[in-house]
């Protein structure tokens, strides 16, 4: 087998120098409640996926000199002090918040994903899947996978790299304390706060870059990508998949081909567990393997998973909580993996107290019950939010236990046009622009910084107008501006949204992994890919294809741009909720106030393949409710009051700062 060559490189400049991330500073961090490792007691029928992903993940670890950390959890859920119980998946933020007090970069990674590509090296991974610089945020204190294609652009929870700094510290703990209601301990957890709300804050966007990565794309575990995830949805082909992938591996390693150079034994086991893996890869990915053949993998992983592979006192042993990487690697030994007990509910609290948050301004609005005072309003328990995962993609309106969440919900009417929150009169009901995290991705309805008329020279003046001035006309609350005027103002906020906001005092020089310069020549990629014995789905060429900037596959997420595609530029947008939806968690949403008739059916399809109410595709009637103390504001009712009552257009008051 032809020898490996490692692609450490970020970029290659005019003089070919190669900037490479100190390794020692680098970790990568899983998380669950199950343990990594099976002891001698590993048989074909004690194999978990854990302990699959996280003995692929070491190899990774240790061919680049990185330290593997597994935070096994005291128990399968966390609680945050005052939401209460969170499920496993909420319980990794903690963890990653404790790694990075001790390392510059953490990767994190699911305990169903593992690397596949071990001869890419982290700051190579982010520089190949990276969007094209224009389109990166300013200050990336993170990179995420994204859902494609299977459930859109956005960013995906289960990968994502992490470059300490303040801005960092933030971003974890906004992400820990926003409202998780019932997706505290229902699918899709954590993801959806991340891609409902944290994406979409302003100091958020310049820090969170999505990798043109996707998450989603292996739905026959057929592995395209750097990193291979075999999700919740495919349980029962987990075990075969990840067992041919450690099998191959071990074939891979260069301690394992020296060794069977020196052992006729190592030579015949090799041979045979060769024939293996090549009987096992003949198995269609879309058939079930026969269960002879079956078995015979699982034990034979279960052996590597025991004994090890490598020369004698040289071996990479996974069968022990923690340890060394084998002196006769690659690195001489540098990297290690080691198991940590925790408890993540404690870990919390302090790693992630909920001080110094990001800023509210572009917090999206939802619908909540209309309360009797401001600052009181109760989700009852019901917590829906848009966008939960489900067979149709939508959050429907299903109750289920929960914890209150008090909220902003008093609206004061200005003069020259919009409304702005009576107790938070710093912030303004806007358009945009961001956008709703699924389809049909209207943009959403968010806080914006109301502008002041002595900041009449700022450029970004007029769009900002542009975007807060909303006023009632008739039974419904639209901007003032046409959409012609509008559109820009869009897409002029969400690229400045990008390049500018909170710059970190004390980011790491880590951040300089960050691929900002020319791509390297396709002569320089393709001799660091051709020494590579990895098998490559997709060819050098098309890599290099798909690194071009301005190509499709390196452009900015499509519902970050703010674009906006309408017929008509001389409508205007109008308040209404994702896919119509009118049940509490609700995001609220603008929509073109007349919609052309395929937009109204495609939208009328989507909301009643949703739950929602077809009749209210568009715009949604609006009911003003004037308040009884307060003679001067009101809140907004969107529709008819349903099953949970009036619901009043609301801002959730928790997880940010109100500075």
């Amino acid at each position: 087998m032809a020898k490996r060559q490692l692609v450490d490189y970020v970029h290659l400049d005019r003089n070919t120098r190669v900037h490479v991330l100190a390794r020692a500073k680098t970790a990568i961090v899983m998380s669950d409640h199950r343990s990594p490792t099976l002891g001698s007691s590993a048989r074909a029928t004690t194999l978990t996926y854990p302990a699959l992903a996280f003995a692929l993940n070491a190899m990774y670890a240790c061919e680049h000199g990185y330290d593997l950390l597994f935070y096994q959890m005291a128990s399968p859920a966390c609680t945050h002090t005052s939401q209460g119980v969170r499920g496993a998946s909420y319980c990794k933020l903690p963890a990653i918040a404790h790694a990075l007090t001790r390392y510059e970069v953490v990767a994190f990674i699911d305990s169903d994903s593992f690397f596949l590509e071990r001869n890419l090296s982290l700051p190579a991974l982010v520089a190949r899947y990276a969007p094209r610089s224009a389109d990166q945020p300013a200050t990336a204190a993170a990179w995420f996978a994204n859902d494609l294609p299977q459930l859109g652009e956005r960013a995906n929870g289960g990968f994502h790299v992490w470059y300490r700094g303040s801005g960092t510290t933030r971003t974890l703990r906004t992400w820990w304390h926003l409202p998780a209601a019932r997706f505290a301990v229902e699918h899709d957890f954590e993801q959806h706060a991340l891609q409902w709300t944290l994406s979409h804050l302003a100091d958020a966007v310049p820090l969170l870059g999505t990798l043109q990565m996707h998450a989603m794309a292996d739905a026959a575990l057929t592995f395209k990508y750097a990193i291979a995830h075999a999700d919740h949805t495919k349980a029962a082909r987990r075990l075969w998949v990840m067992s041919i992938e450690l099998l191959d591996a071990s074939l891979e390693d260069g301690l394992s081909n020296r060794s069977a150079d020196r052992d006729d034994a190592a030579k015949r086991r090799r041979r045979k567990r060769a024939s293996l893996v090549r009987e096992a890869r003949s198995v269609p990915s879309t058939a079930e393997p026969p269960d002879p053949l079956l078995q015979r993998v699982l034990r034979a992983a279960a052996t590597e998973l025991r004994e090890g592979h490598g020369l004698p006192g040289h071996k990479l042993t996974l069968n022990a909580p923690e340890g060394r990487c084998p002196a006769g690697g690659r690195m001489g030994g540098k990297g290690s993996w080691r198991t940590l007990a925790y408890n993540a509910s404690e870990m919390a609290s302090e790693e992630l107290p909920a001080a110094d948050l990001l800023g509210a301004a572009g917090l999206p609005l939802v619908l909540l019950p209309c309360s009797g005072e401001d600052g009181g309003g109760s989700d009852r328990g019901d917590g829906v939010g848009a966008g939960g995962v489900g067979a149709g993609g939508g959050s429907g309106a299903a109750a289920g236990g929960g914890v209150v969440s008090s909220a902003l919900q008093e609206w004061q009417r200005l003069e020259g046009g919009g409304w702005r929150l009576a107790g938070r009169p710093a912030f303004c009901l806007g358009a945009g622009p961001r956008k709703a995290a699924k389809t049909p991705y209207p943009h959403l309805a968010s806080l914006h910084r109301c502008p002041r008329p002595h900041h009449g020279s700022d450029p970004s003046y007029a769009a900002l107008t542009a975007l807060t001035a909303v006023g009632v006309d008739g039974e419904v609350i639209r901007t003032l501006a046409p959409l012609a005027v509008v559109r820009q103002a869009l897409r002029a906020a969400a690229k400045r949204g990008r390049a500018s906001g909170p710059q970190s005092d004390s980011q790491s020089d880590s951040q300089s992994v960050q691929p900002r310069e020319p791509l390297p020549s396709s002569r320089a990629v393709r001799r660091r890919l051709s020494a590579s014995p990895f098998r490559e789905r997709q060819s050098a060429s098309r890599r290099l294809r798909e690194r071009k900037p301005g190509s499709r596959a390196r452009k900015a997420p499509f519902w970050q741009d703010g674009s906006l595609k309408v017929s008509s530029m001389t409508t205007h947008l109008c308040l209404s909720t994702w896919r119509a939806q009118l049940g509490v968690g609700a995001a609220v949403v603008f929509t073109p106030c007349v919609l052309d008739a395929s937009a109204r059916e495609h939208a009328a399809a989507q909301a009643s393949s949703s739950g929602g109410d077809h009749s209210q595709s568009g715009p949604m009637r609006l009911t003003v409710l004037p308040s009884r103390v307060k003679g001067d504001v009101a809140k907004l009712q969107l529709g008819d009051a349903g099953r949970a009552g009036a619901l009043c257009v609301s801002a959730r008051i928790e997880g940010v700062s109100w500075d």
